[in-house]
């Protein structure tokens, strides 16, 4: 038995109960000595604030990090999209080239198909 429960004990024996029913009703009362009091409860609540705090600390280093990594993968993403613009636009460049000489080939073609047509329909011509 635990100091407080002896007391219980002693004092309900000295009130009159008998020593069998004043040892079941000191065994009933649960042992409080386990129980938290104000000063380990401000013991935890400082613990837990400076947790919180570390924790804080973390969280900023870590969004911190983060923001460095997004803002380097952005400029990365930035450079390759502007390389590959680039490339497109030489590609199209160079579509456009072969495109006019194919036009400029078609067209002169065109003309000495129509000078050949002229010339044969003033052959004909009496």
């Amino acid at each position: 038995m635990s100091m407080m429960v002896t007391e219980v004990y002693q004092a309900l024996v000295d009130a009159g109960a008998s020593e069998e029913k004043a040892r079941a009703a000191a065994e009933a009362i649960p042992d409080m000595s386990d129980l938290a009091d104000k000063n380990d409860l401000a013991g935890y609540r400082s613990e837990l604030k400076q947790e919180i705090a570390e924790l804080r600390s973390e969280l900023k280093r870590d969004m911190v990090e983060l923001r460095s990594e997004l803002k380097q993968d952005i400029a990365d993403l930035r450079s390759e999209f502007k390389q590959d613009i680039a490339e497109l636009r030489s590609e199209v460049k160079q579509d456009i080239v072969g495109l006019k000489a194919d036009l400029y080939k078609h067209m002169w073609l065109m003309q000495g198909a129509t000078i050949v047509a002229i010339v044969g329909l003033l052959k004909l011509l009496p």
